[in-house]
C-alpha cells in the first residue's frame, strides 16, 4: 500500500513538473499530487517530503525549470528514505 502510494505520487509529480516545464496548464497535476500526497502521509510521516513539495510550489510560481528537476529528486529520495524506515 505505501509503494502504490509512493508510486502515484511520484508520477502525479513528475506530471506536474514536466507540464510546468513545458509552459502547460498544471493546476489538475497539482491537485493530483496534493491528494496523493495526503494519501502517502495517512501512511508515513511526510512532514519532510511535504516541506519539500511546497518548496516545489514556489519553484513553479518562480519558473525556476532546473531547481524543479533537483527538488524532484530530492523528494523521490525522501520518500525512498521514509518508506525503508517504515519498512524496517
Amino acid at each position: 500500500m505505501i509503494l502504490n502510494a509512493s508510486y502515484h505520487f511520484i508520477g502525479y509529480l513528475k506530471l506536474f513538473i514536466e507540464n510546468i516545464i513545458d509552459e502547460k496548464n498544471e493546476n489538475d497535476y497539482l491537485k493530483n499530487c496534493q491528494i496523493s500526497l495526503d494519501e502517502l502521509e495517512s501512511l508515513i510521516d511526510c512532514h519532510q517530503i511535504k516541506q519539500a513539495f511546497e518548496d516545489i510550489i514556489q519553484l513553479a510560481n518562480k519558473q525556476d525549470k532546473n531547481q524543479l528537476y533537483e527538488q524532484q529528486i530530492y523528494i523521490e529520495n525522501l520518500i525512498s528514505r521514509s518508506v525503508l524506515l517504515f519498512s524496517a
